[in-house]
């Protein structure tokens, strides 16, 4: 079985994770902090916070690239959390968003500082596969026989320059699973090589890819 760090060397490598300055983790928390909050957020606000907090405004622009804006330009997802409507329903403080890819509904929690109800349908079954996931650990999920898939993308030498080419990169192929042999059916003839992990493993992953963000 592939090395837990291995993983996040390779999201790395490709171009998935970004590699976090201090300054980026800072402004990143940020982000993620506004957009919980259920509300669209203007690229002002997070020019007034870098500028608050002494952050390079460079570090906005790596920010928004990376975002999900509305027609007005205001930012209503950014690196894994949203306010629209994608499969992985993730739930917080009251406010009803969704993540990218199932993935991100493991680590977001801890990066929040809040826990969060997922609610995910396995693309095989359709059934919904139910989490609870605080910020020190997987609380909860059902049915117990839940896996998740990661798939590694190819690395390029530029890296994904939108959030549409991490979607198809990684997220498209990045569920929750009913059970291991659900997945191996999804999986079946799409010339991919899945990587299946327990949930409480995504959760590791997590915390060892963003742990610069406090």
């Amino acid at each position: 079985m592939i090395d837990l760090s291995t993983i996040v060397t390779k999201l790395h490598d490709a171009g998935i994770l970004p590699r976090l300055s201090l300054d980026l983790a800072r402004l990143l928390k940020e982000a993620w902090r506004l957009v919980a909050l259920g509300h669209p957020v203007p690229v002002s606000r997070l020019e007034e916070i870098a500028a608050g907090l002494d952050i390079p405004p460079g570090n906005v622009a790596t920010i928004i690239q990376m975002s999900e804006r509305d027609d007005e330009g205001n930012v209503v997802g950014t690196f894994g959390l949203s306010q629209k409507k994608h499969p992985h329903q993730f739930e917080v403080d009251g406010s009803l968003l969704s993540t990218w890819c199932a993935w991100d509904a493991l680590f977001l929690p801890a990066r929040l500082g809040q826990a969060a109800r997922v609610e995910s349908p396995c693309p095989m079954t359709k059934e919904m596969v139910h989490l609870t996931i605080t910020p020190e650990k997987v609380e909860s999920y059902s049915p117990p026989s839940a896996v998740l898939s990661i798939v590694l993308p190819t690395p390029t030498k530029s890296g994904p320059e939108s959030v549409e080419e991490i979607w198809g990169a990684l997220c498209h192929h990045v569920h929750f699973f009913k059970t291991p042999e659900a997945a191996a059916k999804w999986f079946a003839g799409k010339n991919l090589n899945p990587i299946m992990l327990s949930i409480e493993d995504g959760f590791e992953i997590g915390r060892m890819a963003f742990g610069e963000v406090q």
